[in-house]
């Protein structure tokens, strides 16, 4: 049980890490 929520968190932060490249990339698109 441990473990699975250990990883569901891992996989959480990749995912906002993600949406935070994302959002830096749109930032440098806009003027």
């Amino acid at each position: 049980m441990e473990q699975g929520a250990e990883a569901r968190s891992k996989t959480q932060e990749a995912r906002s890490k993600k949406q935070e490249a994302r959002s830096k990339k749109h930032e440098h698109i806009k003027p």
